[in-house]
């Protein structure tokens, strides 16, 4: 029977340090783009033999939004797909015990034009995980997220949320209503980074991929309610025209471990959010690569 590990700070790597979800770890060395260029093989294995992490956490990616993602989906995937063949490649030959790799579950949407590039680069990294544990001994599992909020988001790319909470934002400052398009009565799994974390942390010694969603499904209008309702914003929200066809992510798990995370409300949720955000918005600044 296999010895489980028990993880400390000093055996920690996060690669996409400085984004949503690896701003959140605790006790762990976090590095972003201003660091290490994830897109160069040689500077990734510099960097992982010169920290000797024993797990690295890949949460690092391109800057994205669904409108950056539907007109320039090639760059998007290449940049993407390059960051994580250079991580699994030096993480192999460094001899990295363990990788864990953030994923979306866009993967398991079929037949999506709009999202094709974004599906097919979240497969690659279980595909890498497979090859390079059958080839190299390299543990590594893949953790898939529904739409993912929550403090230290760098800008609106980083999700739905984010870019409710400045629209919002920049309305009660210039005095104007808000004007949004896209269908009010598409639904989607919304779940907070601290719970993720959480979860992630809590079964960090399990080399089983997981998918981590809610029960729970909000149409857009409901979550613009409540953001609205915490903000206090009095104007009105307009809906307009169509921005895409997807109606609701199912999410298929095939045979991956479903974690499911209720652990703290949707309006809670929001509530730190957006005090985050206020309390953070003048200081707040984008990359390309986090």
């Amino acid at each position: 029977m296999e010895k489980r590990r028990s993880y400390t700070i000093s055996m920690k790597l996060i690669f996409g340090g400085s984004g949503l979800v690896g701003s959140n770890f605790t006790d762990a060395v976090k590095l972003s783009s201003r660091d290490v260029n994830l897109l160069s093989y040689e500077d990734t294995l510099k960097c992982i033999q010169h920290y000797k992490p024993e797990l690295i956490v890949h949460s690092a990616c391109k800057k994205l939004s669904s409108k950056l993602l539907y007109d320039n989906g090639a760059d998007y995937f290449d940049e993407n797909v390059k960051i994580s063949l250079n991580i699994f490649k030096a993480a192999a030959i460094a001899g990295v015990d363990k990788v864990i790799v953030i994923a979306s579950i866009n993967a398991f949407l079929k037949n999506n034009e709009l999202l094709s590039s974004d599906m097919i680069n979240h497969n690659i990294k279980k595909t890498l995980s497979t090859e390079y544990h059958k080839q190299y001994g390299l543990k590594s599992k893949v953790i898939y997220l529904s739409n993912v909020f929550g403090p230290f988001f760098k800008d609106t790319c980083n999700g739905f949320v984010p870019f409710i909470i400045e629209k919002c934002h920049n309305a009660i400052k210039n005095k104007t209503d808000i004007n949004l398009i896209g269908n009010k009565l598409h639904k989607r799994n919304f779940i907070y980074i601290k719970d993720v974390i959480d979860i992630i942390e809590s079964n960090i010694n399990s080399n089983e991929d997981m998918v981590i969603t809610t029960k729970i499904s909000y149409t857009l209008e409901e979550v613009v309610n409540m953001v609205t309702d915490i903000m206090n914003f009095d104007g009105n929200v307009i809906w307009s025209g169509g921005y895409d066809d997807i109606q609701n992510k199912d999410i298929e798990s095939l045979n991956h471990r479903v974690k499911f995370t209720n652990k703290t409300s949707m309006y809670n949720a929001l509530e730190e959010t957006i005090g985050w955000y206020l309390e953070n918005e003048k200081n707040s600044y984008s990359t390309n690569i986090l």
